[in-house]
């Protein structure tokens, strides 16, 4: 999939067995940038499906655009911060290894969920499951929960006033304050 920025849009594509960012001229269709990223090891995944139904293996999430920045949720759940008009990585977290994550069947397909200031993912080990990272620098802003993520994309929403963050992970929906990443509630 795509998202929209600036004239541009970004998606992510196989590239030589990595994962790549690429920035396309809207009006004319040109490729204007484009950055290889995380490994493409995806065990299979795509040739899993349903017999007649093998789609390959390729890029799962979506990037995110906002402030100038095309934050992309590799496969392996590695976060990057791209320079939307260049392609120059500005910041990168690895969660398996700075977080203590690990992988899932068939690889992350989340896109990270950019709140204001923030990039909120799930993804990482005990303790420092979901993560917030400030956009700007990639610096992490709060840590919490135990859960194992899922394949989902996390949602914000407005709850009887209250601003959440909205996560499917393996022991069902989590809510958590985008602020501090308390647990609201589950279900």
């Amino acid at each position: 999939s795509f998202v929209t920025g600036e004239g541009r849009a970004y998606t992510v594509v196989p590239v030589g067995g990595r994962e790549t960012v690429i920035a396309i001229d809207r009006k004319s269709g040109k490729t204007l940038w484009q950055t290889p990223l995380g490994a493409m090891d995806y065990r299979g995944g795509g040739e899993r499906g349903a017999p007649g139904n093998e789609g390959g293996d390729g890029p799962r999430a979506t990037p995110v655009f906002a402030g100038g920045r095309v934050f992309v949720f590799g496969g392996k759940f590695d976060l990057h911060a791209l320079n939307s008009a260049t392609g120059a990585v500005v910041w990168s977290r690895d969660l398996i290894k700075e977080f203590g994550g690990s992988e899932i069947t068939w690889a992350n397909a989340a896109s990270p969920l950019v709140i204001g200031d923030r990039v909120l993912v799930s993804g990482g080990g005990s303790g420092q499951s979901y993560l917030a990272f400030k956009a700007e620098s990639g610096e992490v802003l709060w840590k919490a929960g135990s859960d194992r993520a899922v394949h989902s994309t996390p949602i914000v929403a407005t709850i009887l006033g209250k601003q959440q963050a909205i996560f499917m992970v393996e022991r069902g929906m989590v809510s958590r304050d985008p602020a501090n990443g308390q647990e609201l509630w589950h279900y």
